[in-house]
């Protein structure tokens, strides 16, 4: 083993003492201890290491940087004497930090990189909002409603807005924006914060739909798009979509649209609620297709905060069969599908008029539940009050399907 020391300084007698510091014997001991040091060179014991910090610099000769051939700095004297398994378990791959700093700085180079194509790309498609889709158009407002800074000029990460929800569920809420960012209403900003994206070891840019801002790639009309990312103009998108929305012509010309995205909405509203009475009662949170079939089948009927008082007694029947029989926790929450559906052909044989319950706190409509419901189809959060057989019914939306 071998320890290099540089000097710097141009004082000899300190100089000296570094070299003494850190020699070492054909053994790999220390020729001298600080106390021999300290009364040789007329200095005090605690501080010869402070003075060999400040005027010099000891490297292992027997560990090198695996990208720059930099030897192992080291920071205190106890290290020139242990194995090198010690300081770092594979010297062979060790990595100065001067050479992962600039590793980490690549990656963020290249992924950046990425955002910045993933724009482009975008940008490039020329998207007017008027062709969209009727389903991207609500949730570009949706989004922009929920997530939009106070200029329009960029959309916030979904989790800085801690008040409201985008969409009933994260489920929701996540394909929402999955929508968006595939079809080229919205890119991922580049100057999201650090680590909202990423490129994996197989070289494919990734994204945490949570974390990420994004950018508008949305152009309100043919002129703007021609003029590319100068075209872009959030204020004057979001003014105009809000407008068109709200009108009775945009119903009228999309009512299929508008229903179907509002049994979407309103049955992740029912999978909400229930997710959130299994955890409240400590049961898991997993259900499939027997449930979610019991759950549009209630709501045909019923409304939803109907649903939510069968959907409440089911998770309480639930939690009563656990204790009751000591039954797994999965074998309980098993039961909630049956349960709900026995209470309907109950209600329905006997022609009870099931009580409806109030909107959880802990649950409010969602921002794409109050543009669906409250501005589109101008009621008062009427998913949850109103059946939705009784909303689209002919007399709620005559005047949207007479015929001009």
């Amino acid at each position: 083993m071998y320890i290099d020391v540089t000097i710097n300084t141009d004082d000899e007698r300190i100089g000296e003492l570094a070299r003494r510091y850190w020699e070492l014997t054909d053994e790999g001991t220390f020729v001298y201890s600080v106390a021999e040091l300290a009364s040789e060179f007329g200095i005090k014991s605690h501080q010869v290491t402070k003075v060999v910090k400040e005027n010099a610099s000891a490297y292992r000769t027997d560990i090198t940087c695996s990208s720059c051939d930099e030897c192992y700095l080291l920071t205190k004297r106890t290290d020139a004497t242990q194995p090198f398994y010690r300081l770092v378990p594979r010297h062979e791959d060790w990595t100065c930090e001067d050479c992962l700093e600039e590793e980490v700085q690549v990656q963020r180079d290249f992924e950046r990189y990425n955002a910045e194509k993933s724009k482009s790309h975008s940008l490039a498609q020329r998207v007017i909002c008027w062709e969209a889709d009727v389903r991207h158009q609500v949730y570009l407002l949706a989004f922009l409603k929920h997530s939009g800074d106070e200029s329009l000029s960029r959309i916030l990460p979904l989790g800085n807005n801690r008040l409201d929800l985008l969409a009933p569920t994260t489920e929701m809420t996540f394909e929402v924006v999955r929508q968006l960012l595939h079809n080229d209403l919205i890119s991922v900003d580049p100057n999201s914060p650090e680590g909202a994206y990423f490129v994996n070891d197989d070289v494919e840019f990734r994204l945490y739909l949570e974390r990420c801002a994004w950018l508008i790639t949305t152009f309100f009309n043919q002129d703007n798009a021609e003029l590319g990312e100068q075209g872009i103009d959030g204020p004057a998108l979001y003014a105009v979509l809000d407008k068109h929305l709200s009108s009775d012509q945009f119903l009228k010309d999309n009512i299929d649209d508008i229903q179907e995205i509002a049994w979407e909405v309103v049955e992740q509203e029912a999978v909400a609620f229930l997710e959130y009475v299994l955890k409240e009662r400590g049961l898991p949170q997993r259900f499939g297709e027997m449930t979610h079939h019991v759950l549009r089948k209630a709501l045909e009927e019923y409304s939803l905060a109907q649903v939510y008082r069968m959907i409440w007694q089911a998770a309480r029947n639930a939690s009563d069969y656990l204790v009751r029989n000591r039954v797994p926790k999965q074998q309980a929450a098993n039961t909630i599908p049956r349960s709900i559906d026995g209470y309907m052909e109950r209600a329905r044989a006997n022609e009870w008029e099931v009580s409806p319950f109030r909107r959880n706190f802990n649950l409010p409509q969602s921002v794409l539940a109050r543009v669906v419901f409250n501005q589109i189809l101008g009621t008062d959060d009427g998913g949850f009050h109103t059946p939705l057989h009784s909303l689209f019914g002919k007399e709620q939306l005559q005047g949207c399907s007479q015929s001009d």
